[in-house]
Formats: structure tokens, C-alpha cells, sequence
């Protein structure tokens, strides 16, 4: 029945492409008590769980069963976007304390809002 599912199963783009590869992989893992990966299998798995897909976990968690394979999570590179000095500026003005970078080791920048009143004493407590 699943396999009659995923045969009707649109696959418009890389992404349904890859659920339709790692649901077939599984159908045969869940109807074959004795399932072994092929190379094949393992090698498409792998692909698409190093990839940038959306479908990347699923096929991570899959190896991860079938395997014992281990993934460290994957960390988006936002320092350009923290960095961005015409949205510093934006936020500064709007009344927005801005810290960066974040995260940091030895030194950070601590930007105040333009309608911080800086005549008067303050404390500013920092915390890790």
C-alpha cells in the first residue's frame, strides 16, 4: 500500500525528491523484519542527510537507526547577518540594546539606544 502511495507521489523539486527516496528506504525497512541497508540505500541516505535539504534530519534519524551513525546539528552561518551595519543602525534606533558579536570570546560591542537618557547613572549587568 505505501509503496502505491509514494508510486502517485508528486515529486515537483529536490525536496519531494528526497522524501520519496528516504520513504521508500523505510517502507522496505518497516515491511522486512530483516532489512539491511544496501551500500546503495546508505549511499542515498547519506547524501541527502549531508546535504542543506529540508529532509536532511529525516535521513540523518534514518541512518541513525539503521546504522548508529551520530550527526552533530548543523549551525546556520548568521554572523554577516548580525554584522549588518545598516541594520544596527535601524535597531539602535528603535530603542534596542545590541550586543555583538553573538556569540563572542573576549570582546563585545554593546550598542545603546539613541533615546537612552546617558546623563543619568545606570548600572549595566552583563551575565554569560
Amino acid at each position: 500500500m505505501e509503496n502505491v502511495l509514494l508510486q502517485g507521489f508528486q515529486q515537483g523539486n529536490l525536496e519531494d525528491q528526497y522524501f520519496a527516496q528516504i520513504q521508500t528506504i523505510n517502507s522496505a525497512r518497516l515491511s522486512d523484519p530483516e532489512f539491511v541497508l544496501s551500500p546503495a540505500q546508505e549511499e542515498t541516505l547519506l547524501g541527502i542527510a549531508n546535504s542543506s535539504s529540508l529532509e536532511a534530519g529525516y535521513a540523518q534519524t534514518m541512518l541513525g537507526i539503521l546504522t548508529g551513525r551520530v550527526f552533530m546539528p548543523k549551525l546556520p552561518a548568521l554572523m554577516e547577518e548580525r554584522s549588518n551595519n545598516s541594520q544596527t543602525l535601524q535597531l539602535s534606533k528603535v530603542g534596542v540594546l545590541l550586543v555583538s558579536p553573538n556569540p563572542a570570546n573576549d570582546v563585545i560591542n554593546i550598542q545603546l539606544p539613541k533615546a537612552i537618557d546617558r546623563s543619568a547613572n545606570r548600572i549595566l549587568e552583563l551575565r554569560d
